[in-house]
């Protein structure tokens, strides 16, 4: 690791021990820090609390994170999900302390080249994809942040000859201050999380710190399809590489006549790509722009496009029973991702929806709904916001359920030979999950369930 006096000897206060604070407290001690942390949840007697006490951490309780806070703290380093008007956030602005999150710390710490991915939706299917295609290559890659491996744990592997790959959302680039990806992908920006930005203005000023100190040595991968991101091209400093998935480019990756190309190359036939859907085709462009600013050969851009069938939560297939093909989408979050998942698909779906309320308006879903849903199961806080919106569209069946495993009871019961079952929520998990995992991985269980019962029927 380079830049360890940017840690050695400091103060530092960790808000927030899930995977990346804890990890982040453990590189820190590591490195001569002294290390103080908090936490809403009661560690004590965890694993979590064993392993902090083992490496020096001091854990501390709410009233004496506010008393250390007055006294010699260096910087904060904070979990990207604790928002700003957090009480010892605040406090810590008023006393003029800087606020990191991570990925700020591994920036400076990191031996490797980053390469920085972010964007509204697809930016983990584009950093597995990546990964994926560097060590087909035989080129060590790692991937971290946002898709769930704390940077601080990859941060100490790392060599020159590595390629540091981070997944990043507006909350963990929202705490950067110095950070400074040499490739920074920007794979859409829509509306998202106003919940927690306020605003779309303060969302993308947050997206967009990935580029605040590109320099022309570096280079930036973007969406030629959006006019928003083209414009940002033109003024960036670092070197433009655009991608297409519909319209034919001068240069960078695009699809020509049913083919992928880049620049003037064919790469290889699109029917060949293995995971489905028009928004994939967009993932595997940015993708593919970058493996290429890496020299990465055709063949192993080929074998990752050819075998690679999705990542879990994110359109993935999980089952086919009776002649039903489920797919569990829970990494949908949002309106624009489910919509994706939704035009994905030429047969008929039940379509599982609903989750935490975040009063996002729906109505750019409904002629979706007309076209490719035959029936709805809304679960979840909003789920009669859904309700409405399968009665809108006049769909034979709509229901509501109060949990994921009646839910795929009842779209099975409703489906027909053929059909989809798809878990893609529209909305976060928040409401009755810890996180989307979890939600993905309950409707996999209620799969299984389904289908064993369905057997012991049977017999």
């Amino acid at each position: 690791m380079k830049n360890q006096e940017f840690i050695k000897n400091k103060s530092i206060f960790i808000l927030g021990l899930g995977k990346s604070g804890l990890a982040a407290a453990v590189l820190y001690s590591k490195l001569g820090a002294q290390v103080f942390a908090h936490d809403s949840k009661d560690l004590s007697g965890s694993e979590a609390e064993a392993e902090l006490l083992n490496h020096q951490v001091k854990i501390l309780s709410q009233k004496e994170a506010e008393t250390i806070m007055e006294s010699g703290i260096d910087f904060i380093v904070k979990s990207p999900g604790i928002p700003y008007h957090h009480p010892l956030i605040q406090q810590a602005e008023q006393l003029n302390k800087k606020v990191y999150t991570d990925i700020e710390i591994a920036y400076h710490l990191s031996q490797a080249p980053i390469i920085g991915i972010t964007g509204t939706n697809g930016k983990t299917t584009v950093t597995t994809l990546l990964g994926d295609m560097l060590n087909h290559f035989s080129q060590k890659a790692y991937i971290s942040g946002n898709i769930g491996i704390p940077v601080s744990e990859v941060v100490p592997k790392l060599t020159d000859k590595d390629s540091f790959i981070m997944e990043l959302s507006s909350f963990q680039l929202l705490g950067t201050e110095n950070f400074k990806p040499e490739i920074a992908v920007i794979t859409n920006l829509y509306t998202a999380h106003l919940d927690y930005h306020g605003s779309r203005e303060d969302y993308v000023v947050a997206k967009l710190k990935l580029l605040a100190n590109q320099s022309p040595t570096d280079f930036f991968v973007y969406n030629a399809d959006s006019d928003e991101l083209s414009q940002l091209a033109r003024l960036n400093p670092a070197q433009g590489i655009p991608f297409s998935a519909q319209e034919i480019l001068d240069s960078g990756c695009y699809i020509k006549e049913s083919d992928l190309y880049y620049d003037e190359e064919k790469i290889m036939d699109v029917e060949d790509i293995l995971i489905p859907g028009q928004h994939n085709l967009e993932n595997v462009c940015a993708a593919v722009a970058v493996a290429k600013l890496l020299e990465i050969d055709n063949a192993s851009i080929i074998q990752t496009l050819t075998t690679f069938s999705g990542i879990k939560h994110r359109l993935q297939y999980v089952s086919q029973f009776e002649e039903r093909k489920f797919y569990n989408d829970s990494k949908a979050t949002n309106v624009l991702a489910a919509s994706q998942a939704l035009k994905s698909f030429d047969k008929p779906i039940l379509w599982i929806c609903g989750g935490l309320d975040r009063k996002e308006d729906l109505s750019s879903l409904l002629p979706l709904v007309k076209d490719h849903v035959k029936g709805l199961i809304a679960c979840g806080e909003n789920k009669s916001d859904f309700i409405e919106l399968g009665q809108a569209a006049a769909l034979p069946f709509v229901m509501s359920c109060d949990n994921l495993e009646e839910a795929v009871k009842s779209a099975f019961k409703w489906s027909e030979e053929e059909d989809i079952i798809l878990l893609s929520p529209a909305s976060a998990s928040w409401d009755q999950y810890e996180n989307f995992e979890i939600r993905g991985n309950a409707f996999i269980d209620a799969v299984m369930k389904l289908s064993q019962r369905e057997k012991n029927e049977e017999v």
